[in-house]
């Protein structure tokens, strides 16, 4: 029995909707809404994959990310952003 026959499931780590955070050049920390979530899935899985974020507070436009990015440049939550900052800084919190 192959994938597509018995089905495959992909949890991500995110969904539509969720805020995540990412650290500006001006060492703000901004919260960004998740708008849309675009994969790209082969047989081995997910190869390719688009996180279209919204800035609700300014609402100036999207701002493009890969699943990859999280936990890098972009954070699940404000306090591991302030955390990587904090890191990056050579500070703690």
């Amino acid at each position: 029995m192959t994938d597509t026959e018995r089905g495959m499931r992909i949890d991500l780590p995110v969904k539509v909707g969720q805020t995540l955070y990412i650290i500006e050049e001006d060492k703000t920390i901004l919260g960004l809404q998740i708008h849309s979530i675009d994969l790209s899935i082969g047989s081995d899985g997910i190869y390719d994959s688009d996180l279209e974020l919204w800035d609700e507070e300014s609402g100036n436009g999207y701002e493009y990310y890969d699943l990859d990015d999280i936990g890098k440049t972009l954070f699940l939550t404000r306090e591991e952003a302030e955390s990587k900052f904090n890191e990056r800084e050579g500070t703690t919190s």
